[in-house]
């Protein structure tokens, strides 16, 4: 998913730490991620460089 919406190599690290901190947390809560929790899960790895459009791919992927 990452090479095919054009992050560089480098940037990885980030998206995928907040995917896998992402998945953590719904499994965690046992159903629905409150949104207030995303938004600022995301606001946190935006701060760390992440791109917010591909952050929004990542919640799809990991919210069902």
């Amino acid at each position: 998913l990452l090479s095919k919406l054009g992050v560089p190599p480098g940037k990885w690290g980030v998206h995928i730490a907040f995917g896998e901190v992402l998945q953590k947390i719904a499994i965690t809560e046992r159903g629905a991620v409150p949104t207030a929790v995303i938004d600022g899960l995301k606001a946190a790895y935006v701060a760390k460089g992440a791109d917010p459009a591909v952050l929004d791919q990542i919640v799809k992927l990991v919210i069902v």
